[in-house]
């Protein structure tokens, strides 16, 4: 799934062998125009082929000087695109709030769907609180505060897996943890980093994802900033089991904000990346070099991740919520 401003494309990607036995990566979109009027959205993320979207309103228009987001105004929408609808969740609006991050998943037992926030509140900001929102109940509540605070230079909301959602946290030093938030006993515990990182600078360059059933990172440091490694967790929650992958090299990563993050792993050894903002571009671990942007390249702002169709419908599971048309 790519996200090109307001626009949305399901891109189909695949390998497949040619004459000469060279695997190659093929592609089919669909373009999706997933439009809000007086909105912009963001992609908070997928599971089981839905999408959550952040929905903030505009005021005014883009030629007035003041055009801006309107924070005081902000809602969640969960749709699945292929059958054409969706649900919106209302984000009531806090002047104490600081809100920093919104996930999505469904509970390992239940098969419930939920929604959380991640924001600041009290005195300079000082707690971290959540709060869950259950599809189909119509409300928000409670369930206390999360560790440490968030890397917001992390585009999306994290990775989901196992019925729990990984985000990038830290504490008041340098270094980094991985908070993960089970969606079915509503708790928060933590993963620690790979042991040969806990000594590097924490820089915010780390990403999360899921390749092939396991949690998966993307980190680069202050020590070596022309290069980014892949990490990949062979045991789910086992530290020991994080295994560097690939250590991607000759590459210009900006010092505060730039990252790769792996999409797919293909069997003749290339990765499909999505570079923050940028590209989707692949990368050959055999010949150790990039290919130009192989999804889009389109000149604007690009965010992608993965995305498994259903044809389940979110009326299914979102009893009670009022259901609308996504296509206009």
């Amino acid at each position: 799934m790519v996200q090109i401003k307001s626009r949305i494309f399901l891109t189909h990607v695949e390998e497949r062998a040619t004459d000469n036995n060279i695997l190659e990566v093929e592609k089919t979109h669909f373009d999706i125009k997933v439009k809000f009027p007086g909105c912009n959205f963001d992609v908070v993320g997928s599971c089981n082929g839905l999408l959550c979207l952040e929905i903030t309103k505009l005021t005014g228009f883009k030629s007035d000087p003041d055009y801006r987001s309107d924070p005081g105004y902000k809602s969640v929408c969960v749709c699945n695109p292929f059958l054409d609808e969706y649900v919106t969740i209302p984000i009531i609006p806090m002047e104490e709030r600081d809100i920093m991050r919104l996930g999505f998943g469904n509970s390992a037992l239940s098969k419930q769907y939920k929604v959380i926030q991640l924001f600041y509140y009290g005195e300079s900001h000082k707690y971290l609180r959540a709060e869950i929102y259950t599809i189909g109940t119509g409300r928000w509540r409670s369930v206390g505060n999360a560790p440490g605070k968030v890397c917001c230079l992390d585009r999306y909301g994290g990775a989901f897996l196992h019925g729990s959602l990984h985000t990038v946290h830290y504490y008041s030093g340098p270094y980094g943890f991985i908070c993960v938030f089970d969606f079915e006993s509503e708790k928060f515990r933590q993963f620690s980093l790979p042991l040969q990182c806990a000594n590097e600078r924490f820089r915010g360059l780390i990403s999360l994802g899921v390749v092939e059933g396991c949690l998966c990172m993307s980190i680069s440091t202050h020590s070596n900033p022309k290069e980014f490694c892949i990490w990949v967790m062979k045991e789910y929650g086992v530290r020991d089991s994080w295994t560097k992958q690939f250590v991607i090299e000759n590459v210009n990563v900006h010092p505060y904000f730039d990252y790769y993050m792996p999409l797919i792993f293909f069997s003749n050894g290339k990765i499909l990346m999505n570079r923050k903002g940028i590209h989707v571009a692949s990368y050959d671990t055999r010949l150790k070099r990039f290919q130009k942007s192989i999804v889009y390249n389109s000149g604007e702002m690009i965010w992608a991740i993965k995305f498994k169709p259903t044809f389940v419908s979110v009326q299914d599971i979102a009893p009670g919520e009022q259901r609308n048309s996504v296509r206009n």
